[in-house]
């Protein structure tokens, strides 16, 4: 619990596409891809965006992707993600300053345990 009697919680996300990143640092791409492949098209990413774009309707302004609600919500500490592709690791590390990042979901929920998860992905690939 914090000083100001809000309870703290910590959050890690499996999965660093669309939903669990994406959304708020590239704009959507068309291209589609297999499923099991590590090295997906991954677009051109701002990791210092400080706005949302949204090209479908929603509410401006409010975060479309897990890791930017984790990250805006002061009782919640975003501490762990995870992806098979590197770059999108890295993008995740340089936005939200996390160093523990993980390529595979079963070694990271054992190493940090953290209290909440968004899987952001096929289960049947973590």
């Amino acid at each position: 619990m914090s000083e100001s009697g809000i309870p703290e919680y910590s959050a890690a996300v499996i999965g660093l596409g669309w939903m669990g990143m994406l959304y708020d640092l590239a704009l959507r791409v068309p291209d589609r891809f297999d499923i099991d492949d590590a090295e997906r098209p991954t677009p051109s990413l701002d990791i210092h965006r400080a706005f949302y774009h949204h090209d479908h309707p929603g509410d401006s302004g409010l975060p479309t992707s897990y890791a930017e609600a984790f990250w805006n919500r002061s009782e919640i500490n975003l501490i762990a993600g995870v992806d098979r592709d590197k770059s999108r690791l890295q993008a995740f590390s340089e936005r939200y300053s996390i160093q523990q990042l993980y390529t595979n979901a079963v070694e990271m929920l054992s190493q940090v345990q953290p209290d909440i998860v968004a899987i952001c992905t096929n289960t049947g690939q973590i």
